[in-house]
């Protein structure tokens, strides 16, 4: 519960206690290009396993995937 917390809180940048649309795909946004190493707008299997290996604990607390 208190990830949970921690996911919501870092997704509501407006601090209002609700996600809008556009907050939570702001995430999305941010997430797709942490993850996109070779910058073409998607991703692949082999792109989101090695995002997922080389983030630190902040970048997991708020990777959406």
């Amino acid at each position: 519960r208190a990830l949970l917390g921690r996911l919501f809180d870092a997704l509501d940048a407006d601090g209002d206690g609700k996600l809008t649309r556009r907050e939570w795909q702001q995430q999305i946004e941010r997430d797709l290009a942490f993850a996109d190493a070779n910058d073409d707008g998607r991703i692949t299997l082999k792109e989101l396993s090695n995002a997922r290996e080389n983030m630190g604990v902040g970048d997991a607390i708020g990777m959406l995937f």
